[in-house]
């Protein structure tokens, strides 16, 4: 069947053969369906070597660029990961997909759902809690944050933080991101990010204590933690084209451009913000024709979502090549949409949402941590796209 693909940003037409009868060794046969997926594609026949090398790609030493395709190999340690798919309903009264990313508070998952109604699930089985339901959802809620801990959400004009007794109380500090997710936030920086495709991005570091906001240049963030050396770590993908993702590290965001909240409490004036450099910017890597998203850690290095011809699958940057450790589903995990990576403690939870429908929904999520693995969607209906003139 003719495929049009996109390699190293150039469109390539070609015929889907069958696949090479060739035997896979046994180190390698959890990745069985991956393997053959790369073997029905003609055009790879000049680009691929022997297992483990999955996929070898030329290097073109008149590239300009600093991304670089990464050679794709497979590891031979067994995946040890739990795996496991979980259904999500709705609490009464809830419609729609929840408005932005989900959170995890204590040992529940909180979402807040596009009718302003929260839903709580419990970790241990995913099972609702309707009495934390119940006392959340005493107001109509727009938004919401997990910040130092604690549930943040917006109704209407106003802020409240939800207490440990139960309780909500105003919120009285400032927010300068408006109705976006959070990246990372600790008892110094919110931080959180913007990204306007082809054109870049940055990620802001809100001092709470001075009220000024730093700034660098990352083109559409996805993931900012903490590194054990106390370094910030950037994640980006770009979904443009044959796609790129990057890793950078950033020591000390005050020797960034800055400037001040102009006084409202939840936006800053654009045109304040100072041009952008890459001050205090280290690089971890670059790769192009390559989409990434962190999720979790394998044998202490960080480990991503990696969205290849198989399927998504898990994998470890390793300076220029991209080790595949687990092959997951062996299905697509929701390609075209933005996901956003938040940290808490030993998990991490991973949120899909859809940039082209209002509002934002998180349409999926993934959890992940404890050597377990745990892919949430929602029984909801698809909602409909909205025309932006893409």
């Amino acid at each position: 069947m003719p495929r049009l693909l996109i390699v190293g940003g150039v469109l390539i037409f070609c015929l889907t053969a069958r696949a090479q009868e060739v035997p896979i060794p046994a180190p390698y046969t959890q990745y069985a369906e991956l393997i053959t997926a790369f073997r029905q594609q003609p055009w790879l026949g000049n680009f691929t070597t022997k297992l483990p090398v999955l996929f070898a790609p030329r290097q073109y030493s008149d590239r300009l660029d600093t991304y670089r395709e990464p050679v794709l190999k497979l590891s031979a340690i067994p995946s040890r990961l739990s795996k496991q798919q979980v259904l999500l309903q709705r609490p009464p009264g809830s419609t729609g997909y929840p408005v932005g990313p989900s959170v995890i508070l204590g040992e529940h998952l909180i979402a807040l759902f596009s009718s302003g109604r929260f839903g709580c699930y419990r970790l241990t089985d995913f099972s609702r809690n309707p009495r934390l339901e119940e006392q959340l959802n005493i107001r109509s809620w727009q938004y919401q944050w997990l910040l130092e801990g604690k549930l943040v959400a917006k109704a209407g004009s106003q802020l409240w933080q939800f207490q440990p007794d139960g309780q909500w109380q105003p919120y009285t500090s400032t927010l300068p991101m408006g109705m976006r997710p959070v990246l990372y936030a600790d008892n110094q920086y919110l931080v959180y990010g913007s990204c306007m495709g082809e054109f870049g991005g940055q990620v802001s570091f809100y001092d709470q204590t001075t009220r000024v906001t730093s700034v660098v240049e990352a083109t559409c963030p996805n993931a900012v933690w903490r590194t054990a050396t106390g370094q910030f770590a950037i994640s980006t993908s770009l979904a443009h084209m044959a796609g790129s993702s990057g890793l950078q590290y950033l020591t000390n965001p005050k020797t960034l451009p800055s400037f001040r909240l102009n006084g409202k409490q939840t936006e800053h004036i654009a045109a304040e913000a100072p041009a952008l450099d890459t001050t205090g910017q280290v690089p971890g890597f670059q790769y192009a024709g390559i989409l990434l998203q962190k999720a979790g850690t394998w044998q202490g290095q960080s480990q991503f979502l990696y969205h290849s011809l198989g399927g998504t699958v898990l994998a470890v940057p390793q300076q220029d090549t991209l080790l595949i450790v687990d092959p997951l589903f062996n299905t697509n995990l929701r390609r075209n949409y933005v996901a956003v990576t938040h940290s808490y403690g030993p998990v991490e939870l991973v949120s899909f949402t859809d940039p082209f429908t209002a509002r934002a929904p998180e349409i999926a999520a993934l959890l992940i941590g404890d050597n377990k693995l745990t892919l949430l969607e929602w029984k909801v209906k698809k909602p409909k796209t909205i025309n932006r003139g893409h």
